[in-house]
C-alpha cells in the first residue's frame, strides 16, 4: 500500500476520532518511505494524534522532526506549540508560535488561513502569559509562590511562604517571647520596680 493510500486511511482514522488506531496509519505511511515534504506532513499528522490522547512527550518529538524536515511548515510549529505548552515548556512555545507565524503565508489569505493567523497569534500570547508567570513564580518544594517585582528577596520569599508552612503555629510560639524581649527597652518601668532598682 502506499504511502498516500496510508495517510488517507489515517485522516479518515482520525475524522473518526479513532487517534491510537490513526498514529499507527500515519507510522505505516512513513514507514513507507514518502518525499521529504510528505515526511514532514506525516509526522506532524502523527503528532496530532499523539496530543488527542496526550501523550505530549511523543508529540513534541514528532513536531520537532516535522519542524526539522520542512522549516517553513507553519502547521508543523504550531503544533510543536501546542505540544510545548501542554509541557509547559513557555520559552520554547514562544520561539515556536513566532515561527509558525513567520511561516505562514502574509497576503491574499483564505478565511482558514486567517482562523490559522488568529489561532497562532493568540497562542503566541498566551505563550508569552505563562513565559511571564513562569518567570515570576518560585517553586518550593511542592509549593509554588507567584512573586512580582519589589520583595524578591529570599527574606521576603521566606515570610511569603509563612501562612502555607505546617510549622506556623511553632513559629509563632517562638516569636512571641523574642518580640516581647525585643519591647524591653520600651516599658516603662512601675514605681515598685524603681525602688527595687534604685531609680526615684
Amino acid at each position: 500500500m502506499s504511502s498516500s493510500d496510508l495517510k488517507s486511511q489515517g485522516h479518515a482514522l482520525f475524522s473518526a476520532k479513532k487517534f491510537k488506531e490513526a498514529g499507527k496509519k500515519y507510522t505505516e505511511a512513513i514507514n513507507a518511505g514518502p518525499r521529504r515534504r510528505g515526511l514532514a506532513v506525516l509526522y506532524a499528522n502523527r503528532a496530532a494524534c499523539r496530543m488527542s490522547l496526550k501523550r505530549y512527550l511523543d508529540a513534541n518529538n514528532d513536531t520537532k522532526k516535522a519542524t526539522q524536515l520542512d522549516p517553513t511548515y507553519a502547521k508543523a510549529f504550531a503544533r510543536l506549540a501546542s505540544s510545548q505548552d501542554a509541557l509547559g515548556d513557555y520559552p520554547d512555545s514562544h520561539e515556536s508560535w513566532q515561527h509558525a507565524l513567520d511561516a505562514h503565508p502574509k497576503f491574499d489569505l483564505t478565511p482558514a488561513e486567517e482562523t490559522q493567523k488568529t489561532q497562532y497569534q493568540a497562542g503566541l500570547t498566551a505563550a508569552a502569559v505563562g513565559l511571564e508567570k513562569m518567570n515570576n513564580t518560585l517553586v518550593v518544594g511542592d509549593r509554588a509562590i507567584i512573586v512580582q517585582g519589589e520583595g524578591r528577596m529570599p527574606w521576603d520569599l521566606a515570610a511569603a511562604m509563612l501562612p502555607s508552612l505546617r510549622a506556623s503555629p511553632i513559629l509563632s510560639t517562638h516569636q512571641a517571647p523574642i518580640s516581647g524581649c525585643r519591647a524591653m527597652p520600651d516599658v516603662e518601668p512601675i514605681r515598685s520596680q524603681r525602688l527595687f532598682i534604685g531609680v526615684q
